[in-house]
């Protein structure tokens, strides 16, 4: 039996104790030892240096033989047996040059009786359970706790001693598995929460693996069933990782590509979303996006990486836990534990197009590839649409500016950049306001000269105000505008022959018809006159603008 259950020790190579430490390393030639206990697992920090090629080393302590296994960290650890005699005693390693740390050994008490200690965590295993309903995992646990309680009731006495002793001795890693909890508000925070606490409830798993793998090496009734309360914790602690590990499997954390408005991310320019200058617009923005699958693991990603890292040792952790409760049920006669059931993740690497959600949306960047642009907005709408407005800023180069919207991906599990091309259309639309007319502002007066005498003023403008309206194809100028005849009498040779009293006459004038542009010249046509004339307009910003010699600004 001695054969079959060292094999247990094969697989604790991955495993660290959560025990008290009482190996540090000092960086020296032999790691410092100190004060130990029977029934712990003990810790050792092998120095810089050393290097450990073996899963399992054999070492001797007070002349009793033991094995220490290999842990994370550069790593060794042991457990000391209960019949071991207190006082000074080495461990030595021979196959680490007889590598040698001088302990002093104390007999471990229980500080309450068997019953007490063993009845009390059970309790708080029934109440750990609890957590997790009703599902094929949960049962097997609450199966496992129970079968826990038959093995502890069929010990003797000197058993159930040894078995609350090892609780005791070893509780910070017992009650560290019972400890960790896991806080969802959603899917996609569960499916980081794993990378960011799946460590460190793997660690105190791998402590209580470590318990069990260890005891378990021994040949005794009492050796085992110790082997089985940290077979059942490492049990509970894996119900929980599995279940927040599940939870990426559920997620579409990879993503591939953005759509904007039915278009994808490209470099070409054959079609182009086009945006209006600080008008906000509502366009769709989806994605590629699927589950993580095996063939990720080669992803270099912050998050996917981390998960696939924690995911292989769980999976060790697993085989381990399963592999330690068979040796368990087939050698104590009351031990019927369930075996673990993993999920596993599917091969299945197909992408689907969906909204981008609010979550995604947070791990996406946007910026705009051109100076005069800024991008004023761009939130996303509970319906999956893309709320962008984007603003003209500086003497814009024309009234249509091509350039790229560029996108960023990064949710830790995926990445990405692209661009969109668009097209950012400063509008005539709108209602603009006269400023300037033939180089004099409104309400100042426009002199009107002689048509034969150019240098002779007959009349005087003064606009009170003009106002041009454009909808997407028609015009109309209005406004006030006060004429002020100075009543001269203009002879042939220039002169002034006669200057009667100013008068001034107010009228509203108005002109309206259709238009269209084409580069930079404003065709207007009126209907009512039947003139048609062509004149250069330019956008001086993105609202003020100049058609012929006048100057409107947007209201």
């Amino acid at each position: 039996m001695k054969k079959r259950l060292l094999l247990i020790m094969a697989f604790v190579a991955v495993m660290i104790s959560c025990s008290k430490d009482d190996g540090d390393g000092n960086n020296g030639e032999n790691p410092i030892g100190g004060e130990i206990f029977t029934a712990q697992v003990v810790k050792i920090q092998i120095p810089e240096g050393t290097e450990l090629t073996q899963t399992m080393y054999d070492g001797e302590i007070g002349g009793i033989p033991v094995k220490l296994v290999k842990a994370p960290g550069n790593m060794l650890a042991f457990y000391l047996p209960t019949n071991m005699p207190t006082g000074n005693a080495a461990l030595v390693i021979p196959a680490l040059s007889n590598m040698t740390i001088d302990y002093n050994i104390q007999q471990s008490v229980l500080n309450a009786s068997a019953n007490e200690i063993i009845s009390g965590y059970i309790n708080s295993l029934d109440l750990y359970a609890q957590n997790f309903g009703d599902s094929p995992q949960a049962q097997s646990l609450r199966h496992n706790i129970e079968n826990l309680e038959t093995i502890y009731n069929a010990l003797s006495d000197e058993e159930k001693n040894e078995m609350a002793l090892t609780y005791q001795v070893n509780k910070m890693a017992f009650d560290g598995v019972l400890a960790i909890s896991m806080e969802r508000t959603s899917d996609h925070e569960a499916s980081r929460a794993v990378l960011k606490v799946g460590l460190a409830a793997a660690a105190i798993v791998e402590g209580v693996a470590l318990v069990a793998a260890t005891v378990a090496s021994a040949t005794t009734v009492a050796a085992l069933a110790p082997a089985a309360l940290g077979a059942v914790t490492v049990y509970a602690g894996l119900v929980l990782i599995n279940n927040t590990v599940s939870d990426i499997f559920e997620v579409n954390v990879i993503k591939e590509n953005l759509n904007l408005g039915g278009l994808w991310g490209v470099t070409d320019r054959t079609e182009m979303p086009r945006f209006i200058h600080n008008v906000s617009q509502n366009i769709t923005l989806q994605a590629n996006q699927r589950e993580l699958a095996q063939s990720d693991s080669s992803r270099t990603d912050e998050y996917t990486s981390e998960f696939f890292e924690n995911f292989s040792h769980f999976n060790n952790y697993v085989g381990i836990t399963n592999n330690s409760i068979g040796i368990i049920n087939n050698e104590l006669e009351s031990a019927d534990l369930h075996a673990f059931s993993a999920a596993t993740l599917s091969a299945d690497t197909t992408f689907s197009m969906a909204n981008i959600d609010e979550e995604a949306f947070g791990d996406i960047t946007f910026s705009l590839s051109h100076p005069n642009l800024v991008l004023e907005e761009a939130s996303l709408l509970a319906d999956g649409q893309l709320k962008v407005k984007i603003k003209v800023i500086g003497i814009p180069p024309s009234r249509e500016i091509e350039t790229n919207l560029n996108y960023t991906f990064d949710n830790g599990f995926s990445s990405f950049t692209g661009r969109f091309p668009i097209i950012v259309e400063i509008p005539l639309e709108g209602s603009w306001n006269a400023i300037n007319i033939g180089g004099v502002a409104i309400g100042e007066w426009i002199n009107v000269y002689s048509p034969s005498c150019p240098n002779v003023v007959i009349l005087q403008d003064k606009w009170l105000n003009r106002t041009l309206q454009f909808t997407e194809n028609t015009f109309n100028f209005s406004g006030n505008v006060v004429t002020k005849n100075l009543n001269v009498v203009v002879q042939s040779d220039c002169t002034i022959s006669m200057d009667s009293e100013d008068t001034e006459q107010q009228d509203f004038d108005e002109e309206g018809g259709t238009y269209t542009v084409e580069g930079n010249i404003l065709t207007l046509f009126s209907p009512e006159d039947g003139d048609q004339v062509s004149v250069p307009v330019q956008f001086i910003t993105a609202d003020k603008i100049q058609i012929a010699d006048e100057i409107y600004e947007r209201q």
